[in-house]
């Protein structure tokens, strides 16, 4: 039985065909991996499928193509279908080619064929984030990846270029990431976040912490936010960073506390970036002027044995002609405090020079923690001449006694022992104070603001000074602060390291719960949150029995005005958002399982 239903001269001829079974055959490119991914969902409606198909048959055609062998066909459309077909043969132990199914003759070559099923594929309203991706891939991959050919997937789906670039860019993260993403653990969200960062282990230990924490899609922008680099810092040119996926400000909507110039989620290529400029601009940097170093280290990279030099006073002429006389910064340019001036050579060589000392600093712990905002090219003061060695030395006599020419004064020693005196007396002296005394509350706030970045910022903005103040001028405005206000600010500091984004979610929710915060009565879904989730995900959402957003009769009213006869899913997200949002329904309260924290099934 045959009939041609072709009507456009230049188009592929289609006829219908009732087919046997057996002469039809799948394809191996289909998106939709039929036992990889199939789920409980998917295998419960396959079923419904197979009883349908056995009392009904076969009702919508299949679409299929002819292979070059003779009486062979392959199907790009239907492959449920089919194997449904198969399953009915065997369950009534009929031959395939006994079983006629219904088909619509596709006169294609294998390209097209491909672009066919692809597009049918997208257009299913089941198919999963992930399968989206490998379906847009397998199209770019077949088709190439290039602008044209994403423009053209757009036309063909619907689908923004951007948005297909986004979700193929997801399939580029490391297994471990994609396994939790096709899994549903991650949504889409959470993986375009993760896309920003560069680094591998940094990605995996992003989606551990996600996943251990339910971290949500803000609290997981904030932590990117905090590991990133300030781009506004960087000593290179920035001008290729502005459009660099791993720049935050390309997509500023995900992350929090941006600076103007973004952050960059690339260590690598930061720090390999950083490392050309100052290697080129070293000697006319005002730290090359003002400690009279030949060059510099990143913290990161410092050996672990390195020697502190005294003042320049005090240091040898031959160390100031040394490559190995560095100063040390961190990552974004800023000279650790106390590293400025740290030799990287020999003991050998150093400890002759600088015998006077009884045991000489030799540093083999890991760097400081504290921040130090002075950078190479700032104006710094002129730095004094350093010392000139005599052209030679007399020989002494063996036995012969020192010559006494002035006070014995040596740095690296008094502050040895000056140090070992306050270990054993400070902490007598505070903890014998008494609480109530009017010292221990400043003492707790120094203490905190020396802890805590976040808190030491806040304190500033307070008193008014600068960030990049010495620890020993911050601790002397704090004990000025009026005894009435030390608790104030005490306070406001403990805030800001409790909302900073280097505090776990885990001790704000408890903090919330001590203040009598209820998030399952408070939270409101909002536009911002909605923007973070996809089309499918807001209409399951919606669905939870904590939020039942499409049962609320405002909101069914307004869907009844505004898209009459539509379903959910046939809506655009936008038309979901605001299906939500303008319907003036009461959305305090109403709290996805995620944001509670409450993994369902």
């Amino acid at each position: 039985m045959t009939k041609n239903t072709n009507n456009q001269q230049g188009a592929p001829e289609v006829r219908f065909e009732q087919l046997p079974l057996n002469q039809l055959s799948l394809n191996d490119y289909n998106a939709r991996h039929f036992e990889e991914n199939m789920t409980v969902q998917r295998r419960a409606r396959f079923a419904e499928l197979v009883d349908s198909v056995s009392v009904k048959g076969i009702k919508v055609p299949l679409l299929v193509r002819p292979l070059p062998d003779a009486d062979r066909f392959e199907v790009i459309a239907g492959e449920r279908r089919y194997r449904a077909a198969l399953q009915v043969c065997n369950i009534l132990g009929q031959h395939p080619e006994q079983y006629l199914v219904p088909c619509m003759v596709y006169d294609v070559d294998e390209v097209e064929a491909f672009d066919t099923m692809l597009i049918e594929n997208l257009q299913r309203e089941d198919l999963t984030p992930f399968e989206t991706a490998q379906a847009f891939q397998a199209y770019l991959q077949r088709h190439g990846n290039t602008p044209d050919s994403v423009t053209e997937l757009s036309a063909r789906t619907g689908i923004p270029p951007h948005a297909i670039r986004r979700q193929v860019r997801i399939l580029e993260l490391p297994p471990e990431v994609l396994v939790s993403w096709k899994a549903g653990s991650l949504t889409q969200s959470h993986a375009e976040l993760l896309t920003r960062v560069g680094d591998r282990d940094q990605i995996i230990e992003l989606v551990t912490n996600c996943l251990r924490l339910k971290l949500t899609v803000r609290e997981l922008a904030e932590r990117i936010g905090s590991i990133s680099l300030d781009l506004e810092r960087a000593a290179f040119d920035k001008s290729e960073c502005q459009t660099c996926p791993y720049n935050t400000s390309v997509q500023s909507s995900l992350f929090a506390d941006l600076t103007p110039a973004g952050k960059c989620g690339n260590a690598a290529c930061f720090e390999r970036l950083q490392r050309a400029y100052f290697t080129a601009n070293w000697e006319r940097s005002k730290a090359c002027e003002r400690f009279g170093t030949l060059g510099y280290r990143f913290g990161h990279r410092l050996p672990q044995e390195h020697r502190l030099l005294p003042p320049p006073a005090q240091t040898s002429g031959r160390c100031l002609e040394c490559d190995q006389f560095v100063s040390v910064l961190r990552l974004t340019g800023a000279i650790i405090s106390g590293y400025e001036r740290t030799c990287l050579g020999p003991r050998a060589c150093f400890e002759p020079l600088y015998c006077e000392a009884p045991e000489t600093q030799v540093l083999e712990t890991a760097m400081p923690k504290q921040e130090q905002n002075e950078q190479p090219g700032e104006q710094l003061q002129d730095p004094p001449p350093p010392a000139k060695e005599p052209a030679s030395k007399p020989a002494k006599a063996k036995g012969t006694p020192p010559a006494e020419t002035g006070p014995v004064f040596s740095l690296l020693r008094g502050e040895k022992f000056r140090e070992l005196f306050f270990k054993e007396a400070i902490p007598d002296a505070v903890m014998g104070t008494p609480n109530a005394s009017p010292r221990v509350k400043p003492f707790l706030v120094l203490a905190m603001a020396l802890a805590s970045t976040a808190a030491r910022t806040r304190l500033c903005v307070a008193l008014g000074i600068e960030q990049s103040s010495k620890q020993e001028q911050l601790a002397e405005k704090i004990f000025e602060i009026p005894a009435d206000d030390v608790l104030d600010e005490l306070q406001a500091m403990a805030l800001a390291q409790v909302m900073d984004s280097s505090t776990t979610p885990a001790v704000r929710r408890l903090v919330a719960e001590r203040f009598n915060v209820d998030l399952a009565k408070e939270w409101t879904i909002g536009k911002e949150y909605l923007e973070a989730l996809d089309k499918s995900e807001i209409v399951r959402i919606g669905e939870e029995p904590g939020v039942q957003i499409w049962q609320d009769e405002q909101v069914k009213a307004y869907k009844q005005q505004h898209f009459k006869g539509k379903a959910l899913m046939a809506l655009k997200k936008e038309d979901l958002v605001d299906l939500i949002l303008k319907s003036s329904a009461e959305l305090v309260g109403r709290v996805p399982a995620e944001v509670l924290g409450e993994r369902k099934g």
